[in-house]
């Protein structure tokens, strides 16, 4: 209860910023594994760009789970624990951006150098 007493917040107010924090990570859970599950159901959707999709999905799954671990107020791991999977779950899901934005652009400038589109 320590960690409690060091804040300007009330148990109540405590409670209600917890409680938005898991009804975002619920939210965030559910559109990720609406796109899990169409790329497991639909083949077509099985190519590079929706494969990066997909793998910023999984690294959202697992950055929202870390919104219901309650932190205990006398320990400090629970916390940690949080912390980690917020820092390199959230960054995981920001580096598959980027990665998709620079693949799509190095094919862009590629089919551009090259005259157009090789397939067709």
């Amino acid at each position: 209860h320590a960690a409690i007493e060091k804040t300007h917040f009330g148990q109540d107010e405590i409670d209600k910023i917890r409680m938005v924090g898991r009804v975002a990570g619920t939210l965030s859970l559910l559109g990720s594994t609406f796109i899990i599950c169409s790329f497991i159901a639909f083949p077509t959707l099985r190519k590079l760009v929706f494969t990066l999709v997909l793998c910023m999905s999984i690294a959202d799954v697992l950055a929202s789970s870390g919104n219901f671990l309650i932190p205990d107020d006398d320990r400090c791991s629970t916390c940690l624990v949080q912390a980690y999977m917020h820092s390199i779950f959230g960054l995981s899901s920001v580096l598959w951006t980027s990665r998709n934005i620079t693949t799509q652009l190095i094919k862009s400038v590629t089919i551009y150098l090259h005259g157009g589109c090789p397939s067709c």
